[in-house]
């Protein structure tokens, strides 16, 4: 079983089995005697203008159907955007709405009946169960992907997107041209209906990663599931389960398959950092390559106190606020520990905080690919704002930093966590033959890295060894390899 095979069943399941469910949500939709806000109302009651999954619950058994509670929770989670555990209306809605029309507003016929016909609520009921059913199917397929040797989910993105942290609608179109898979237009809107695309039609890595917890199950779960048809069964026949055992087969992690590695070589730690820095010399090259993006320029937006540096707070501050990303202390701390050379005494004699900050110099090396930061862009914009599309690009390289610097942070713990863990004898490695030395120039580094079968590009080489390089002397000493290791809380 290979990536190709995997992602060919998982997008041939939603594209079969989601037509049939699309007809429903048409015919539900055109007929004007159906009313979606009534539906809603008739549904939530407790008047919250909320669907619990007590009250969906309640619809579905007053209909009789009957659901294991357990896979109704990720149909819940799954559909609701802020992942709580109801939907609001529109959400609902959302789910009954057609996928095949391009713009869909709520109707408001007088006709609608108050009394909803029991017509109607069959259908709805058909649809959610249908849903369910392509949930558990959609579970089924992502769990097949634990079948690949050392798999993790962002083997998928680099699959389909190589080198970048988002695959999107073109991306999957040609995967399914290159496989002989026919997709419609309607059908590639319901894939990236389940992946919850964004409104660019993107879907990152910490969105694909949250669907795979939820959704993943075990392989004896959905047997359970598909030879006893729980499902689709009525009242009467119904057989009774365990909810609470699902419960944990749904929601657990499965954890010789979700959890990477816990101990890592490094040989391994510099064979994934190197592969980060890849990715991250390529967002730069990007942002350099935007003319709307002036560094400077950038950087005072930031400082929006005119203080001539950066702190956590202005830097968590203006993502949230000019660029709607939520980020984490967590985050903020990974990005100023990795970029700031200076604290706020040393640019403030009257403050005594040993926090980290950024200056101009700082932010340019988080910013700018390494072999262009002296070639900084001076270019003078006519206008005030950049482009919507300058603007998607800061808002997919912050996205992006983020994830990849939390990413070596951890890779770090796993290291520095690792049984025969040994500082200094890891720093005598890369040595190689020059015992003697008592620091690391870039040739040795190199020769140890090409030695032991790293294939390096000169570009990622560059970059890691400036990362390690902390005193920018050219040399690699014991303490630099030492703060280069450590993780943030050690």
């Amino acid at each position: 079983m290979s990536i190709s095979d995997c992602l060919k069943n998982l997008f041939q399941s939603i594209i079969l089995n989601s037509n049939e469910i699309e007809q429903s949500r048409i015919y539900l939709y055109k007929n004007r005697n159906f009313n979606y806000e009534t539906l809603c109302k008739r549904i939530d009651k407790n008047n919250l203008n909320i669907i619990s999954h007590s009250d969906l619950l309640f619809f579905l058994n007053s209909n009789t159907y009957k659901v294991p509670k357990s896979l109704l929770n990720v149909f819940i989670l799954h559909f609701s955007k802020e992942n709580e555990n109801f939907l609001t209306f529109d959400e609902f809605k959302e789910i009954l709405y057609p996928k095949s029309f391009i713009s869909i507003k709520n109707q408001t016929f007088e006709s609608g009946i108050i009394n909803m016909n029991f017509d109607f609520e069959q259908i709805v009921c058909k649809i959610i169960i249908k849903e369910l059913k392509l949930i558990n199917l959609i579970s089924f397929n992502l769990d097949k992907f634990y079948e690949i040797e050392n798999f993790t989910v962002y083997d998928i993105i680099n699959f389909l997107n190589e080198g970048n942290l988002f695959f999107s609608e073109n991306e999957i179109e040609n995967f399914c041209l290159k496989f002989n898979i026919e997709i419609s237009h309607n059908e590639m809107k319901t894939i990236l209906f389940y992946f919850q695309a964004d409104k660019e039609k993107k879907i990152y890595y910490n969105q694909l990663k949250k669907i795979f917890k939820l959704f993943i199950l075990s392989s004896d779960a959905y047997d359970f599931y598909n030879n006893n048809n729980i499902i689709l069964n009525r009242i009467t026949k119904y057989k009774n389960i365990n909810d609470g055992d699902l419960h944990n087969q749904i929601f657990s992690r499965k954890n010789e398959k979700i959890t990477e590695k816990i101990s890592i070589n490094i040989n391994q730690f510099f064979i994934s950092v190197l592969q980060y820095e890849n990715i991250l010399f390529n967002m730069r090259n990007k942002i350099y390559n935007n003319n709307e993006i002036i560094p400077i320029e950038l950087f005072y937006v930031f400082d929006f106190d005119n203080k001539n540096f950066i702190t956590k707070k202005n830097f968590k501050e203006i993502l949230y606020v000019n660029f709607n990303i939520n980020s984490t202390n967590e985050e903020i701390n990974v990005i100023f520990n990795n970029y700031s050379k200076m604290n706020l005494n040393d640019v403030d004699n009257k403050n005594n905080s040993n926090e980290k900050i950024l200056i101009y110099d700082d932010f340019k090396r988080l910013l700018i690919p390494f072999n262009l930061i002296n070639n900084e862009k001076l270019i003078e914009l006519e206008k005030e704002k950049i482009s919507d599309k300058s603007k998607s690009d800061l808002i997919e390289f912050f996205k992006g930093i983020l994830f990849i610097e939390s990413k070596i942070e951890k890779l770090k713990i796993k290291y520095t966590n690792s049984v025969n863990f040994n500082c200094y004898e890891d720093f005598l490695k890369l040595k190689g033959q020059m015992k003697s030395a008592q620091k690391i120039d870039k040739k040795m580094f190199y020769n140890y890295l090409i030695k032991n079968n790293n294939l390096i590009d000169s570009i990622p080489f560059e970059s890691l060894f400036n990362r390690i390089d902390f005193d920018e002397d050219l040399m690699i000493s014991y303490e630099d390899f030492a703060k280069f290791v450590s993780p943030l809380n050690n």
